[in-house]
């Protein structure tokens, strides 16, 4: 089984009506069961929705089961899930893995939990992250010691790849989470191309018409998404893009860029205002597995009116 650091514990000192993508809320006004919208999102965004990560990467879309050890070689395999693949690893630079499509001759980068469970390879994945936290230290002036290691994927070739995630700790009681990438040659040279902290973070719907980010480690706020006039009832990740989108009391969705905070794109459905009086506020968002259709709920401000 692979581990993962422990979950986070919301910050106390902000009132979130969602965080992440997870609903909640009081919406007993509503006698009705409120209508649902889907809506193709990207068709205005500055981002290639509309291009999948596997054509980016050279895979000819939808892949072939050829290519995938088991299956029929008429049968298409589910593309959404490569799609969801080649991005996170693109954006996690191979660390982080959440929809790992199995055993092929196309995958690059796989999980390797097993090698938690081996004490061999659990003490030779230990001594490689001492070596990497060691050049870590010698170029930052710390004193970072291994604690655990919590989760490794792998990636052959003419050298073998181990992206490590390991908890870290000081002799002053500190701790922290850190990734390193080592590259082992065939001769067994080491080399550590990437060695850093890893970030922690949570994303938060407030009631202040503001989104957070927060380090939930250090318990901070790293980033404050501004631009909505009013409260936000919801707030989802669309991980494949790096972005979140939120739904507010102003009866706008917007969808932000997580790497500057700022919004790419402004939904409103209500642009008539008998439309508005209606219907003033998005209550709830979500997204599809491929992360390219947006539904939102709208509660009703008259719900018998609206819906009779």
């Amino acid at each position: 089984m692979i581990r993962e650091p422990p979950p986070p514990t919301i910050p106390q000192n902000v009132t979130s009506s969602s965080v992440a993508g997870v609903r909640s809320g009081d919406f007993s006004d509503a006698t009705e069961t409120p209508p649902e919208k889907k809506q193709k999102l990207g068709e205005e965004v500055d981002c290639k929705t509309s291009t999948s990560a596997g054509d980016e990467d050279g895979m000819s879309s939808p892949v072939k089961a050829q290519y995938i050890d088991g299956y029929d070689s008429e049968e298409e395999i589910d593309e959404a899930v490569w799609d969801k693949y080649l991005q996170q690893i693109r954006e996690s630079e191979g660390f982080d893995i959440k929809d790992y499509p199995g055993p092929s001759l196309m995958v690059t980068v796989f999980p390797m939990p097993y090698y938690l469970t081996d004490p061999e390879n659990l003490v030779m994945l230990k001594g490689y992250a001492e070596k990497a936290l060691k050049k870590y230290n010698d170029t930052n002036s710390t004193c970072w010691e291994v604690d655990d290691i919590l989760k490794v994927n792998g990636e052959g070739g003419r050298s073998f790849i181990f992206y490590i995630t390991l908890s870290v700790k000081t002799q002053k009681g500190e701790k922290d989470y850190f990734q390193a990438k080592v590259v082992r040659d065939l001769d067994g040279h080491l080399d550590f191309p990437i060695v850093r902290p890893q970030i922690v973070s949570i994303f938060a719907a407030a009631g202040d018409s503001c989104a957070y980010c927060w380090d939930v480690e250090k318990n901070e706020i790293k980033m404050v998404l501004k631009g909505h006039s009013d409260y936000l009832h919801c707030i989802v990740e669309r991980n494949s893009h790096n972005q979140v989108i939120t739904g507010s009391e102003d009866g706008t969705v917007r969808i932000w860029d997580c790497r500057t905070g700022k919004y790419i794109q402004i939904i409103d459905p209500q642009k008539d205002k008998k439309s508005r009086e209606l219907f003033p506020y998005v209550s709830c968002i979500a997204l599809d597995a491929s992360e390219s259709w947006l539904v939102r709920v709208q509660i009703p401000l008259y719900p018998k009116l609206a819906f009779s």
